[in-house]
């Protein structure tokens, strides 16, 4: 589902989102793709400000336009600050429990899910071991897999003093009645089941199993989120009440399991003197990177491998028209100079993409007034929407939304598609 992008300038924001939806069930499997569906809304006509969502599109089942109206109606939006806004709306939601839109037995199957991404993350880390050093005992190997997942469950990686460093991760819960009656009824099955399906049976120690389940009973209750996690992307932006600077925050909400809200803070960025201008892409944003950075990181590894291929083979040829056979350590100090020299010209390349972006599109969005700034993230959003209409992805779609904000106000419009 989805692709969006977000610009910002000292003065306003601008959000634009195509506009179809594709809602995924395992029971039984299907996939529904819809378009002329809004994601972008806004929160507060005053002050500006407005949320756009991406990835996932329902909450706990429940369409996410639903939960977003229901929690503008409750007093979401014109809070003082936008971080207060954002604490609200998750305050919100994690009080949709045992609701007229959640029912409360509906987090048994997330948490299912939760716990299934959990071991399947432990199988990973094990086939990463044992294939780095096939020699390894297998007890060896699952502890040291089972330390690797208590590390990521229990700390993640943070900027600290201008150095990466290892922070302990946001707590977002804790253990409540109806949470720990999930848990006692659903996580020993599940971790037998999971570790079942994944591994030989019986390949996995019991006491492994334990540890496993206490990691992921861990997990829950701090941001950390298994890879393959199914959330949805909650983009909150614009103005506070009381804020001269714009901002946005970045949520990733998993939903509710029980009464906890699973969720974490991905991102968050106001601009000021230091970044006068921020553009973001979310979900299936290939073609904006693209755009702004120059080809992706798989394309430019494959070209740098096809460069080195090509480029000793064309050393062998010159070697061997040479005939300095014997000289091997030269024709190595000329193969090692070849690879160099193949890298930095990719890469140097990519930074003069970027470079050049910068200076051209960037200073469009610093000089950008709150209508312009609409306009250049509609035509940046139609990258990838051209994209996906040639190659047949349906799952990215025209008409798109633009979401317009300043200390004027918010402004959503719905720009009709070229030829029509």
């Amino acid at each position: 589902m989805t692709v969006e992008v977000l610009l910002m300038n000292r003065t306003a924001v601008a959000m634009a989102a195509d506009s179809a939806v594709t809602i995924s069930s395992d029971q039984p499997p299907y996939h529904i793709t819809q378009t002329g569906i809004s994601k972008a809304f806004v929160l507060d006509a005053a002050s500006g400000s407005g949320l756009m969502i991406f990835a996932n599109a329902e909450f706990c089942g429940c369409p996410w336009d639903t939960v977003v109206e229901h929690c503008r109606r409750n007093g979401l939006g014109g809070q003082q600050t936008l971080a207060a806004t954002a604490s609200l709306f998750l305050s919100q939601l994690g009080g949709l429990c045992d609701s007229d839109l959640i029912a409360a037995g509906d987090g048994v199957i997330p948490f299912r899910i939760f716990v299934f991404q959990t071991v399947a993350d432990f199988h990973r880390g094990v086939e990463q071991i044992t294939g780095a050093r096939p020699a390894l005992k297998p007890a060896e190997a699952f502890e040291e897999a089972l330390g690797e997942l208590a590390h990521e469950v229990s700390n993640e990686a943070a900027w600290v003093d201008d150095a990466v460093s290892f922070v302990s991760r946001e707590r977002i819960g804790q253990e409540t009645p109806r949470l720990k009656a999930i848990i006692d009824e659903n996580l020993e099955p599940i971790i037998n089941l999971s570790v079942d399906a994944l591994f030989s049976e019986g390949v996995i120690p019991q006491e492994t199993r334990a540890r496993l389940g206490a990691i992921a009973r861990e997990g829950l209750l701090t941001n950390w989120m298994p890879n393959g996690a199914r959330y949805t992307g909650v983009v909150i932006a614009g103005f506070g009440a009381d804020e001269i600077s714009p901002a946005y925050i970045e949520m990733h909400v998993m939903g509710l399991i029980g009464d906890l809200l699973k969720y974490r803070i991905a991102d968050a960025a106001r601009v000021g003197r230091d970044n006068p201008v921020i553009v973001r892409s979310f979900a299936q944003n290939g073609a904006v990177d693209r755009f702004l950075y120059g080809a992706d990181e798989e394309f430019t590894a494959e070209a740098f491998r096809r460069v080195v291929l090509l480029s000793m083979t064309e050393v062998e040829r010159v070697r061997l028209a040479a005939d300095h056979k014997g000289d091997a350590d030269f024709w190595s100090e000329i193969d090692r100079a070849v690879m160099h020299s193949a890298y930095l010209g990719l890469y140097s390349t990519r930074l003069a993409w970027r470079e050049a972006i910068e200076d051209s599109f960037g200073q469009k969005v610093r000089a950008a007034s709150v209508g312009p700034l609409g306009d250049l993230a509609g035509q940046l959003l139609s990258l990838p929407i051209t994209e996906s209409e040639m190659v047949g992805n349906t799952s990215v779609a025209r008409p798109f939304s633009v979401l317009r904000l300043s200390r004027a106000g918010a402004v959503l419009t719905h720009p009709t598609e070229p030829g029509r």
